[in-house]
């Protein structure tokens, strides 16, 4: 089996894919996702420089991040594939905390530029409480620009609206 070169190369990939296919890979983030994905993509060139393009919608799916106990629930998104970079046309969900969440933009996909990403996302009437000193109720307008493998950078704005803190003795 050869697994480079220019030996040419045409798949493709049409249905529903669970989740639970990436429960090892993404557990080691600390990260849990569950529910099913349609994708419909086809993957041409070369075994050595693959062409990627397509489409991955999901809906009624749900991630947990257990580092800082943030779950999405009813989290949809669909998903474009071009050579080199997916483009996040639509996300949204509900946080279980309350509020609500959406994003959209672009990841490259070329894993020696560290997968470049030029993301936006906003949080509406989202709930935080660390059960302990503050709770409040906030929205967010964030972006997430540059590789996500290394350091990219977040910015935007967060209104804090109702807020509670606690000051010990």
């Amino acid at each position: 089996l050869q697994t480079s070169g220019a030996q040419s190369i045409s798949a493709r990939i049409n249905g529903s894919v669970p989740f639970s296919l990436l429960s090892g890979a993404i557990a080691k983030q600390g990260l849990a996702l569950s529910g099913t994905a349609r994708a419909d993509i086809a993957i041409d060139g070369s075994i050595g420089a693959p062409q990627i393009s397509g489409t991955i919608t999901t809906s009624g799916s749900r991630l947990v991040d257990g580092r800082s106990g943030i779950a999405i629930d009813n989290l949809s998104a669909d998903i474009g594939l071009t050579p080199g970079q997916a483009s996040i046309r639509s996300l949204s969900g509900d946080l279980s905390s309350g509020g609500k969440i959406s994003g959209s933009g672009t990841v490259g996909l070329d894993p020696a530029a560290n997968f470049p990403a030029d993301l936006k996302l906003k949080v509406a009437r989202a709930r935080y409480a660390d059960g302990q000193m503050v709770a409040t109720r906030f929205d967010a307008d964030l972006t997430l620009t540059g590789p996500l493998t290394l350091l990219p950078q977040l910015g935007g704005s967060v209104q804090l609206d109702e807020t509670t803190i606690v000051v010990p003795d």
